[in-house]
């Protein structure tokens, strides 16, 4: 282990996923948050929030092989497909699901 890095107060960092340029993104199932761990050249790590507050409770996610998105699947509300770079969330159609 070479660090240990604390999640925002009330959060249960969870899952994570690793993008083809080594970022890392993470979700926080407790508070719902999706964060990307950045890093800058002084060496210094912290998390930056990269949705609007879409999820509920964010599970595991999975790097598209485009690099600029995530799946990320909600207990809640479904999969939806996260825009790193816009931070927007387009949600997976389910009509074919039937109650």
């Amino acid at each position: 282990m070479l660090r240990r890095l604390e999640g925002p107060a009330h959060s249960a960092l969870g899952d994570m996923t690793l993008l083809a340029n080594d970022e890392v993104i993470v979700s926080d199932g407790a508070a719902g948050g999706v964060y990307r761990l950045r890093t800058d050249t002084t060496n210094d790590v912290g998390l930056e929030r990269i949705d609007r507050g879409d999820f509920i409770s964010p599970q595991t996610l999975a790097a598209l092989p485009d690099g600029q998105h995530v799946l990320v699947a909600d207990y809640a509300r479904g999969i939806g497909t996260l825009d790193l770079a816009a931070k927007q969330v387009r949600w997976v159609e389910t009509s074919w699901r039937h109650a």
